[in-house]
């Protein structure tokens, strides 16, 4: 008897909550829809997803510092010139520029003249694809 009781008082409780929180979600439905909408709107792609850095200008780049990590290409004449790069079978890349610079994402740019007839950055490129 006192089992019976008792899931029957369960059962009125959880009918009685149920009413309670549907008639509050329908008094608050509207209101609950706005910030849902307000907190979309306010969310900007870049906020949600890290945006492509900007393309710096070719001569900044590639004047002997360090290539960025992310690197896009850089601004020549106010042009995007796309990155060259040289995808190695380790999963490194090697981003060349110019017929004379290359360098590693995250690396220091390594100025050899001309690509062509540089025996470090042959060397180099033979290490990639190996």
């Amino acid at each position: 008897m006192a089992r019976l009781r008792t899931t029957m008082l369960l059962a009125a409780t959880a009918a009685l909550a149920a009413t309670g929180l549907a008639g509050c979600g329908e008094e608050d439905a509207a209101p609950a829809a706005e910030p849902t909408a307000a907190a979309s709107t306010s969310t900007s792609p870049s906020a949600s997803t890290k945006a492509a850095p900007e393309p710096e200008d070719c001569q900044d780049v590639w004047g002997g510092r360090k290539l960025p990590r992310s690197y896009p290409g850089c601004l020549r004449n106010g042009e995007l010139v796309k990155a060259a790069k040289l995808f190695c079978s380790s999963g490194q890349v090697i981003v060349t520029f110019d017929d004379r610079y290359y360098a590693v994402p995250g690396g220091p740019v390594n100025d050899v003249g001309t690509l062509k007839k540089s025996k470090q950055f042959q060397q180099a490129s033979r290490s990639c694809s190996a």
